[in-house]
């Protein structure tokens, strides 16, 4: 029926890691308009991240090109139906109602603006801590921020900076390595260490063309077996 009505669920999928189901719930809101009115909605979902471009499509009416969109406090980018929606950090965690207006109708929706979540890092291809093998770490010799697969935006980052504590027999050196690559101290280190010794990966430090510079905020520990 015509109006704005709520859905909600979950989905469920098995993580491969430990073999346990897991829920992932939601909640949305979809609008109905009459043949002919005016409708709006976000490509990726009722979500707005602050600092990129966020494709949005509007419709109504039988001239795309005389259609108006409006978000208020944000930077819209396009023209007809196709749109790039471009909110300001400073609206994260508020609300930003969009209006899309025709000649037959118009229409509004609500969206939620957040903050680009924060990539995670790993070394390599595969690993993310733990005990490992010297041949494995030195196989692995890089850096690498990735965003979470069920993130909708396909976000690249680089790795600008890093620093590795290396705890040996109680002795903590550290070493500091600019881009995503393993310095050759850092290489050296890994090739001469003995079983037990810990390598800290911290202070990691990556940027990203439309958001700037991040420091992640967790760590990589990996212990020689």
């Amino acid at each position: 029926s015509v109006g704005t009505h709520k859905i909600a669920g979950y989905v469920k999928v098995i993580n491969p890691n430990t073999g346990k189901a897991e829920r992932y719930h939601f909640k949305d809101e979809y609008v109905v308009v009459p043949k002919g009115g005016a409708t709006i909605s976000a490509d990726k979902m009722n979500v707005l991240y602050a600092g990129i471009k966020n494709p949005v499509t509007a419709a109504g009416g039988s001239d795309a090109s005389k259609l108006t969109v409006s978000f208020p406090g944000c930077q819209v980018q396009g023209s007809g139906a196709s749109r790039n929606v471009i909110p300001p950090t400073s609206m994260i965690g508020r609300t930003v109602e969009a209006t899309v207006t025709t000649s037959e109708g118009s229409a509004k929706m609500t969206f939620r603006v957040k903050k680009v979540p924060d990539p995670y890092a790993q070394i390599g291809a595969n690993i993310f801590g733990g005990k490992k093998s010297k041949a494995e770490l030195a196989a692995n010799p890089m850096l690498i921020a990735k965003m979470s697969e069920d993130f909708a935006f396909d976000l690249k980052w680089t790795v600008q900076s890093y620093s590795v504590d290396v705890i040996e027999k109680g002795i903590i050196t550290t070493i500091n390595c600019s881009g995503s690559a393993f310095s050759q101290q850092l290489r050296d280190k890994i090739n001469g260490a003995s079983a037990g010794t810990v390598f800290m990966f911290s202070n990691i430090k990556i940027s990203q063309p439309e958001l700037g510079t991040r420091t992640m905020p967790r760590d990589i520990t990996v212990r020689i077996k």
